[in-house]
């Protein structure tokens, strides 16, 4: 029996990462979660992508994305193999990169300036012209296995709350941005523009807001990361680079892979400092021509500050790193709004609303 191999183990897109430990047991893979097990049989462990040597070992069971099992010690298969070599040996495929990925510096050095500087015009030439129906598309799948009908926040009167708000921001500019907000009913605190204006936001954020107004500079924040683009132009960013990495090595399936990890990846997708100041910037005009007080941006960031670096944080401070010179940079616009300021959902009691779904 095999013990002791650590990862990390994932229930949702959504669900934060937790601890594992692994067991090769005669006709299973035992993990052990926190307090529960699994009991995964080998015939129907399967690996996501296969990875060069090196590569984290990335398990899901049949032919569902999540749960997954990531075990970072690359041996762990090869271990596994031995141990039970009749039913793991579709797991274990050995195999050596490629000679061409043995280039000198010199290629080396060329290959990093097209990615620094190359790649992003070509997403930025891109985004604006991509047609409508892709992007919707490429939001369409995101949404299914991100925020799947099951993992819905039911409650009408939350639901309903989130969408006065974003009907209010999206009022403020002409013409009116059409969106798709959805909220997710999960203890993650982060919220996430797609691709075809769309919008997740999970509960564990709502619950960690005081008002209505630090929800609604959340979402004007988003909402500017959806007009300006942001979203396409940093994923094509990350796809491009990938697709000339894989070629280099001769293997181009983890670009069309990756499509379908961006489910996960898109839960860390890192925007560029510019897109992020863009969109600071522009959701605080966009709270001040909402007569929405943008104070409430910079009190729920400094409360997520003040809060460090907890498991439930964590995919926030990936998405949205919150330093605090940006914090600073906040609070001055905010400031300097004369106002005046409309008070939102003034009938509501905002400390029952934002528990609804929890």
């Amino acid at each position: 029996m095999i013990a002791g191999w650590e990862g990390h183990f994932r229930e949702s897109p959504a669900a934060s990462p937790i601890e594992a430990k692994t067991q090769a047991l005669p006709d299973v893979l035992r993990i052990d979660v926190s307090s529960r097990v699994y009991l995964w049989p080998y015939g129907e462990i399967r690996r996501k992508h296969k990875g060069y040597p090196g590569d984290p070992v990335i398990l899901q069971r049949g032919d569902q994305p999540f749960p997954e099992l990531v075990i970072y010690d690359p041996s762990f298969l090869s271990h596994l193999n031995e141990a039970v070599p009749a039913l793991t040996r579709h797991l274990y495929k050995p195999g050596t990169l490629p000679g061409r990925v043995a280039f000198g510096l010199g290629v080396a050095g060329c290959l990093a300036g097209v990615i620094y500087f190359l790649v992003p015009l070509f997403a930025s030439w891109l985004a604006p012209i991509l047609p409508p129906s892709v992007e919707e598309r490429i939001g369409s799948i995101l949404v299914d296995n991100i925020a799947p009908e099951s993992a819905l926040c039911q409650s009408p009167s939350l639901n309903q709350a989130v969408e006065k708000i974003t009907d209010r921001l999206c009022a403020s500019s002409q013409p009116a941005p059409r969106l798709s907000v959805v909220v997710v009913r999960e203890k993650v605190i982060n919220a996430m523009a797609l691709p075809g204006n769309r919008i997740v936001i999970y509960t564990g954020l709502i619950q960690k807001t005081r008002t209505p107004e630090e929800l609604a500079g959340v979402l004007a924040h988003e909402i500017e990361h959806v007009v300006n683009r942001h979203v396409m132009k940093s994923w094509l960013q990350q796809l491009s680079s990938r697709l000339i990495l894989y070629a280099l090595v001769g293997r181009l399936s983890g670009p069309i892979t990756s499509l379908y990890q961006s489910t996960g990846s898109m839960m860390i997708l890192h925007y560029s400092r510019d897109f992020e100041e863009e969109a600071d910037v522009k959701g605080m005009h966009r709270l001040e021509a909402s007569h929405i007080d943008p104070h409430g941006m910079v009190t729920f960031f400094e409360t997520l500050q003040s809060d460090g670096d907890t498991p439930e944080l964590l995919t926030y401070f990936l998405t949205h790193p919150s330093t605090r010179s940006r914090i600073r940079q906040l609070r001055d616009i905010a400031d300097k709004t004369p106002g005046p300021f409309e008070k939102l959902l003034p009938d509501l009691d905002w400390t029952t609303i934002r528990t609804q779904c929890s």
